[in-house]
């Protein structure tokens, strides 16, 4: 029985930056003290995504515990879905599961890259996912991740210079996920920094939304989202997690970016959904 989480978590955070690090808490995370949160944020930052395990909890546990990290997003409907959890537009239902119990048929939802606050404007798009998976399909299902963080330190000199002050331009009508957003809740289009600082680790990652005018510099097109997406799949590969019911999923979307593998066709594949703006 795990009955000091504090060391445990210490030594998690020493070691070498690893995307979707496990870490096994034996109890739940509704009971954690300020000090175990602390560190649970600790090792977002140096890790960039970790994995809570063996977590059964409720859609308003989670609510409540993403509370204690920062500002809950409570989005438009459009904006999560059309599937939120009744009585709860904090908690979006991802897959397609609806709260009847009825399949979403043939759902290609988010299977393509994007940060989620890519709509966000700059300075409000430091957005931490958090998805607690409920029922997995005995195939696919899985999400991917790129590591933006790397891929910046792996640029050579050059690179970054050509990046630096470049930026792309997130215009919300051309995100298919978002097409049935009623006009007055559509957001602006939103322009974001290529070479974008971290606000806590000061550390900086490239952030690569989609965007139909491209990457601009000084008046003009350098290039697109897509060419450098490539490039990390090409040298660094893809990160793919494969769930577990249970598994509570936290990333921090400044500094990897993700998307649904697919591939589960119309086998439910539910995942609860809670976002915070970290404090």
């Amino acid at each position: 029985m795990q009955t000091d989480l504090q060391p445990y978590l210490k030594n998690v955070l020493s070691q070498a930056r690893q995307i979707a690090i496990k870490i096994n808490v034996e109890r739940s995370i509704s009971d954690l003290n300020a000090e175990e949160l602390n560190l649970l944020k600790s090792n977002l930052m140096h890790h960039g995504i970790i994995c809570i395990t063996n977590q059964d909890i409720t859609p308003v546990e989670l609510k409540n515990f993403v509370e204690r990290w920062g500002e809950v997003l409570k989005l438009p409907a459009g904006l999560a879905f059309n599937n939120q959890e009744p009585g709860l537009p904090e908690i979006a239902r991802v897959g397609n599961v609806k709260p009847d119990g009825s399949l979403v048929q043939n759902s290609t939802l988010a299977e393509y890259w994007h940060h989620d606050g890519d709509f966000w404007q700059y300075g409000e798009n430091h957005i931490i996912n958090f998805l607690h998976g409920v029922q997995i399909p005995k195939q696919g299902g899985k999400t991917g991740f790129l590591d933006t963080r790397k891929a910046y330190n792996d640029l050579p000199h050059s690179e970054r210079e050509k990046l630096a002050d470049s930026y792309t331009i997130v215009h919300s009508s051309d995100i298919d996920d978002f097409k049935d957003v009623i006009e007055s809740e559509r957001p602006k289009d939103a322009r974001h920094p290529v070479c974008l600082p971290n606000p806590f680790t000061k550390e900086l990652a490239l952030y690569l939304p989609e965007s139909h005018t491209g990457i601009e510099k000084d008046g003009g097109v350098i290039g697109t989202s897509v060419d450098y997406i490539e490039r990390i799949q090409a040298e660094q590969g893809i990160f793919e997690h494969a769930w577990t019911p249970g598994d509570i999923l936290i990333w921090d979307n400044l500094q990897v970016m993700h998307r649904s593998m697919g591939g589960y066709f119309n086998e439910p594949r539910l995942l609860f959904r809670c976002q915070a703006k970290l404090k």
